[in-house]
């Protein structure tokens, strides 16, 4: 197996699964859809940053640009789906809350969530959506390389690996002691691309590179979920001059704050599991 053959692996397998969703996407998609869409688009971006060493750059720049758009306009959508589920959920550990007050708290949260699902039926309504379908299924199987795509798979695993893993230790020491919630969102976007880099190696470095993928993964969802946490409370703390949405707003706020303070105490913990010679060694 060459690196070629590992890029065109990863492209198909991400490509094929995108048009498997198309369907449901242009049907009026449920958040479980649109969750996938999303991490199907970051995974394709993600292989265009993983593979550049062996991918012509200007075609790889060109190609990110055009599966952003798409990108965007999920993420977009999937942050609404988050936002909302969370609130909720959270909204009812509150003892005795009075429902219309809690719906006047969340009603701009749903004005933005249906924003972003008509921005998106918009973009799948779009010919430049199904060109990009028709581009990204052509171009998975006929990518363009440079001189080096042609060297056994094996021996380009660092050339393809070390670039992600230069970026999070660059991440992490710019985090230093006392991170703030931004350099922890850089930490866990970091980490996001690391482990899918990791997972596109897979068939070539095998379980040490999954094993290494897992423990990325722990990392990458523990900074999500305090991520989402701190977005939430800074969403309802928009909120704090309307006196009709401020007083259930600040108690959501506080909770969602405690949240993401929770969460921030384990990072370290799961960065040095990542860390650990014996698992970053491949």
């Amino acid at each position: 197996m060459t690196a070629a053959d590992l890029v065109m692996a990863a492209l198909t397998r991400e490509v094929a699964a995108l048009t498997q969703l198309d369907p449901a996407l242009r049907a009026g998609p449920a958040p479980a859809v649109v969750h996938e869409a999303r991490v199907i688009v970051r995974r394709v971006r993600s292989h265009l940053r993983t593979f550049a060493p062996v991918l012509d750059e200007s075609w790889a720049d060109a190609m990110n640009a055009r599966v952003r758009w798409l990108g965007d306009v999920l993420a977009a959508a999937r942050d609404a789906d988050v936002l909302l589920a969370g609130l909720a959920a959270r909204a009812a550990t509150i003892a005795d809350v009075d429902p219309e007050r809690l719906a006047l708290a969340l009603a701009p949260l749903r004005e933005r969530h249906a924003a972003a699902y008509r921005r998106l039926d918009d973009l799948v309504g779009d010919v430049r959506y199904g060109e990009l379908l028709a581009t990204l299924a052509a171009v998975a199987h006929e990518p363009a390389f440079n001189e080096r795509a042609h060297v056994p798979a094996r021996r380009a695993l660092a050339l393809l690996m070390r670039p992600a893993w230069q970026r999070m230790l660059k991440a992490v020491r710019r985090a230093g002691a006392k991170p703030s919630d931004a350099q922890l969102h850089r930490v866990r976007i970091r980490a996001k691309y690391l482990r899918y880099a990791a997972e596109a190696l897979i068939p070539v470095a095998g379980r040490r590179a999954k094993r290494f993928a897992r423990r990325v993964e722990t990392l990458q969802t523990r900074l999500g979920r305090m991520h989402d946490a701190v977005n939430a409370a800074a969403v309802l703390e928009l909120q704090r001059d309307d006196p009709q949405r401020a007083f259930l707003a600040s108690e959501l706020a506080a909770l969602e704050r405690a949240e993401a303070a929770r969460l921030r105490g384990g990072w370290r913990h799961r960065w040095r599991r990542v860390a650990e010679k014996d698992v970053r060694f491949w």
